[in-house]
């Protein structure tokens, strides 16, 4: 229960301008990994961390990343390579065997909350839809937005693209 998104967004929204927050998000695996794309975990600048993005081995240094991203206030992309004797992973003895490539984002009031507090809202009405964000790359804007899903086929009937080649959608509820 503590890794759906529900939960923690439930956790997060009452203290959500009480302290930084940065979202970490799974966007892409390859082989066996503990947690697959889509998989969402908060942290905060007093120390909270909501879900998890690994089998508990990752998220240290993913809070250390975190923390980077809430003293420059720019996304990041981190990949943790199970079976790169060079990369941490490998070091701390990871036993998944495969590659997880992790985005975190900061969250605040200035862009738009990256529409968690839509998605939260969303949920305690049991209404699904579509989550994206853009992979960040090379200075790229942060870009996150929730689409209903009852949007979606109204978008796929006019043949409007939902997403382009730099975005993913990561969740579906």
């Amino acid at each position: 229960m503590a890794n759906h998104l529900h939960y923690l967004l439930n956790e997060w929204y009452p203290e959500r301008d009480n302290a930084e927050w940065v979202l970490g998000t799974v966007y892409e695996t390859e082989g066996p990994c503990y947690r697959k794309a889509g998989a969402m975990m908060l942290f905060s600048s007093l120390g909270q961390q909501l879900g998890m993005l690994s089998g508990g081995c990752l998220e240290s240094d993913i809070q250390r990343h975190a923390k980077k991203v809430m003293m420059t206030g720019e996304a990041c992309t981190l990949t943790y390579d199970s079976q790169d004797e060079d990369d941490l992973s490998f070091q701390l003895g990871i036993g998944c065997g495969g590659t997880v490539h992790i985005m975190l984002q900061p969250i605040h009031a200035g862009n738009g909350y990256l529409s968690l507090d839509v998605i939260r809202a969303q949920l305690e009405q049991r209404r699904s839809g579509f989550y994206y964000q853009r992979i960040v790359t090379n200075g790229a804007e942060i870009e996150a937005n929730y689409i209903p899903s009852e949007k979606i086929h109204q978008l796929e009937a006019d043949k409007t693209p939902l997403v382009n080649d730099l975005m993913k959608v990561i969740s579906a509820g």
